[in-house]
Order: structure tokens, then C-alpha cells, then sequence
């Protein structure tokens, strides 16, 4: 058995082992065949494993131990010994390109330092510094911009703690980089001093709205379950809030077609319907049993 094999080799006192005790006989059988068929699904790289092979026997370990029969083992050998002897002593000339320098002991992102990870960039920087924003974005809008930052001075996040909130908001958000219509959200969260909850974002959303952003929707984010503990006789807090601004509006794209929308098929026993009213009060005939009555909605 590998596992076993590789114990002995390591000399370990024992081996280690992943126990499958809930199995019932049936599937203990059928466990076994397949993990050997498995087995069979698998490939070798050649060269490397008569490198490995050789190392193992100049280790003087018994190679027999490995599965393969001595027919075997002195032909993969033989095949390392012909690879080696028509090597030449010419080294093959050094790419500096394809040079990986070893990583710190401790890697440590300075200021300026950007990241690409994938199709995104990430940079280490104040995102109240014009500059900073610029490198990041090389000339770029976005249109969605979707940031949690902190929530009020909850937490001293630098060393000195956040003294000016509102200074902080307004530095980063002065420096947005937003295409005509995109979207901003916001996600803050309730804090409490001396047993009251604080709007310490009052003021920003005021200077939000001067700067041109409209205040487009304010949403409660669902999270469950409330937080253990008993907050001082309040209700544990399950929810915070998403800030939804934007210069102009952008419908969604994650929406699908509402097949019953302006279908009158669910009418209470007076004949009115139960859709939503209009702005007069009417109710209007648009309506179906459990279904949105517009003609698209958004799924989640």
C-alpha cells in the first residue's frame, strides 16, 4: 500500500490513516473497487519517476517495495543512465525573464506596490490621494463601485484610530473615478455610544448629495441569524445598511421576463385584485397568485 510504503520510508512509528467507520459493509465493498480502479485511470511521467527510482536506490532502499519487478526496475534505470550519459556539459543559456526571485521571509506590500490578480488590480495606497487612485485605474471609470468602509470610528483601524470620519468619506469619495452611469453602494453598519445608535453618516450623505450624487436607495442587507450575546437589552443585530447613490439610472441586467405580469388571475371574492396600488390609490388589474405583477423582476 503506498500510504504504508511511504511510512516505512519516512520511519514512522505509524501510519497515517483517514478511518472510514460510518461505511456500511455494502459500501465498504464497493469503496475498495474503487479506489483500485481509480488507480488504473492513473498516468506516469516517465522520466521523472525513474529519477525518483534512482534516488531511492542510491538510498539503498528496496526498490521492490515500490510495486515494480526487478525487470522493470533495471529497465527504467537503464533508461536514467542512457538520459544522463547524453547530457552535455554545456549549460543552457540563462533567461532572466523566466528568473523567479525567491520571496522574502516576510513579503511586505509597500505604498505604490500594484497587484494584478487575474483581470483585477489591487494597489497599496490612500485612496484619498488623487495620485494613488490614478495609477490604479491607468485612465479608466468605473461603473460599479462597491466598498465597505469603516464604520464610524468603531475601531481603530490605523494607529492613532479615526478621528475625522467625515474627512476620511469625503477624501476617498472626492477621488472616485465613476463613468456617467455608474453605480455607488455603500455598505455601513450601526454602532452605539453611551446606549444610543449614532448616524455618524448623516453629514456625508448631506455632502454626497452636493457633490451630484443622488441619494437613489438605501437597502437593508439580511444576515441571518443575530449575533450571540445580549447587546444590552436591544435585539441582537442581524442587518446592516447598503448606500445605493448614482448621477443617472441604470436598470439591471440580472432580471427576468414576469409571464404573468398583466394577467388578471387572482381576484379576491369582491372581484378587486390584489396587485399593488397606483399612485392615485387604484389598484389596477396586473396581478397573479404569488407572482410580481410588473413585467420584469429581479429574481433574489
Amino acid at each position: 500500500h503506498g500510504r504504508l510504503a511511504a511510512a516505512r520510508k519516512l520511519e514512522l512509528p505509524q501510519a497515517p490513516v483517514i478511518e472510514l467507520g460510518h461505511l456500511t459493509p455494502a459500501q465498504k465493498r464497493a469503496y475498495v473497487i474503487a479506489d483500485n480502479r481509480l488507480a488504473l485511470d492513473a498516468g506516469w511521467d516517465d522520466e521523472l519517476l525513474a529519477l525518483e527510482l534512482a534516488e531511492l536506490s542510491e538510498a539503498g532502499y528496496d526498490l521492490l517495495m515500490t510495486g515494480f519487478d526487478d525487470d522493470e526496475l533495471a529497465q527504467m534505470l537503464a533508461d536514467i543512465g542512457e538520459t544522463e550519459g547524453s547530457d552535455t556539459d554545456e549549460e543552457p543559456a540563462s533567461d532572466e525573464d523566466d528568473d523567479i526571485p525567491a520571496p522574502p521571509k516576510q513579503p511586505i506590500s509597500r505604498p505604490g506596490d500594484v497587484w494584478q490578480l487575474g483581470q483585477h488590480r489591487l494597489i497599496c495606497g490612500d485612496a484619498s490621494d488623487p495620485s494613488v487612485v490614478a495609477t490604479l485605474m491607468q485612465g479608466e471609470q468605473a461603473s460599479l463601485c462597491f466598498t465597505s468602509p469603516p464604520y464610524g470610528n468603531q475601531r481603530d483601524y490605523t494607529s492613532g484610530g479615526i478621528a475625522d470620519w467625515d474627512g476620511l468619506m469625503r477624501g476617498v469619495f472626492a477621488q472616485v473615478p465613476m463613468a456617467a452611469d455608474g453605480q455607488v453602494l455603500v455598505n455601513l453598519g450601526l454602532i452605539h455610544r453611551d446606549n444610543e445608535f449614532i448616524p455618524y453618516w448623516d453629514a456625508w450623505l448631506d455632502w454626497m448629495r452636493s457633490q451630484g450624487w443622488r441619494r437613489f436607495a438605501w437597502y437593508v442587507w439580511d444576515q441571518g441569524p443575530g449575533m450571540p450575546g445580549d447587546w444590552q437589552g436591544r435585539l441582537a443585530p442581524s442587518f446592516e445598511f447598503i448606500f445605493h447613490f448614482n448621477r443617472q439610472t441604470r436598470k439591471p441586467n440580472k432580471t427576468v421576463p414576469c409571464k404573468f405580469a398583466g394577467q388578471d388571475t387572482h381576484l379576491r371574492a369582491d372581484g378587486s385584485s390584489t396587485a399593488m396600488r397606483g399612485k392615485d390609490g387604484q389598484v389596477n388589474g396586473w396581478t397573479a397568485a404569488g407572482q410580481p405583477t410588473q413585467d420584469h423582476r429581479i429574481p433574489d
